[in-house]
């Protein structure tokens, strides 16, 4: 999962300031209509979704800002969070309250949280102990609301990997090897790491309980339930960049491999699954430097069988990935940016998809 709870934690213990308050390849559809974006520039990098609707964090019209949209495509309510700087992750609690991350006017790092019904909980500034921004932030929380934090500077060999409980206080700080990219967290607490080219899974307090070294380099993890891990990454000996999914236990076995995508300027950019374990990847691509990006949506189920490939035409000129998240298996939210190097600006976008299939069911 992609970075974020922790800051909200982090916030908490260094807080400055409070302040109330395979299937066969599917044709692309037609290209999606840009609903989401306003007269400025409008962007979109990060999701968070549960069964009161899905949440955005981005720019908007210029500004940086959290976008609620209900899970039928309208917006309930929009916050604007500072006058300039951008949002760094969205994130849920499980009671459905929606915590917002962003670099503040002042080159500071803040947290708000808000109800699902946009009402202002309270805000946090802080910034890093050590005066440096973050390079790599990853976190991930559990059924309880504890927070498992990984961050590292680049050049650093180690990470640094935290627990968190619900209400600020140090469970465990212990420092790794490697620079972790991404991490997931089961309910119960067992956390999985990718970092490099190893696969490694650490008990709720921290223990390492197993590390499996990857046949490529991998990027992102996620979990379709405790039984299920995906990780998606590319194989950096290839000749042209290749793009890839396996399928690991809780015990370490990989159960499947399988190519994504090959072919020169791809990018494995978002990657997601439901509790019954079919996984959902998003590709960047283009064919040569000069030609434009485009957006493919692929879907496989628990056995490794690619249900839908799907390329998403914004329109535009550069169609850039930001996440990908899925409430289920019908019900898959991905949101980006297009670029439109015309009149230079920026159109966030957000499309409801059918993971099984591919076909939108409404888009902004």
């Amino acid at each position: 999962m992609k970075p974020f709870l922790a800051f909200v934690v982090l916030a908490l213990v260094v807080a400055g300031c409070s302040q109330p308050a395979s299937a066969p390849a599917q044709p692309a559809q037609k290209p999606l209509e840009l609903q989401f974006g306003t007269a400025g520039d409008d962007y979109v990098e990060h999701l968070a979704v549960n069964e009161n609707g899905v949440y955005l964090g981005g720019q908007r019209n210029g500004k940086p800002a959290l976008v609620k949209f209900s899970r039928t495509g309208r917006i309930p309510w929009t916050k604007s969070l500072a006058s300039t700087g951008n949002v760094l992750e969205v994130a849920l609690s499980s009671a459905g309250d929606v915590y917002a991350l962003y670099r503040t006017d002042d080159a500071r790092y803040a947290v708000r949280k808000y109800t699902q019904d946009g009402a202002l909980v309270w805000t946090r500034k802080f910034s890093n102990p050590s005066g440096d921004d973050f390079d790599i932030f990853v976190s991930d929380i559990d059924a309880q609301d504890n927070v498992y934090l990984a961050f590292s500077n680049y050049g650093n060999p180690e990470t640094e990997l935290r627990k968190y409980s619900s209400d600020g206080k140090l469970v465990y700080d212990k420092q790794v090897a490697g620079s972790i990219r991404d991490l997931a967290v089961t309910s119960s607490g067992t956390t999985y790491t990718v970092s490099e080219q190893h696969l490694t899974r650490y008990t709720s307090q921290g223990q390492q309980v197993w590390q499996r070294t990857l046949p490529f380099a991998a990027t992102d993890v996620a979990l379709g339930n405790s039984s299920q891990i995906y990780v998606g990454g590319y194989d950096p000996s290839f000749y042209e960049d290749r793009q890839l999914l396996a399928k690991y236990s809780s015990s370490g076995s990989k159960s499947w491999q399988r190519t994504v995508r090959e072919g020169f300027f791809s990018s494995l950019q978002a990657l997601d699954a439901d509790t019954v374990g079919n996984v959902f990847v998003g590709v960047e691509y283009h064919e040569d430097p000069y030609s434009n990006v485009e957006v493919y949506f692929y879907s496989y189920n628990a056995a490794g069988t690619r249900l839908a490939k799907r390329l998403l035409d914004f329109g535009g000129d550069d169609s850039l990935l930001g996440e990908i998240k899925a409430l289920s298996a019908t019900e898959v939210y991905v949101g980006g940016t297009v670029l439109n190097y015309g009149d230079s600006e920026l159109d966030g976008f957000l499309a409801r998809l059918n993971g099984l299939t591919g076909t939108v069911t409404w888009q902004r």
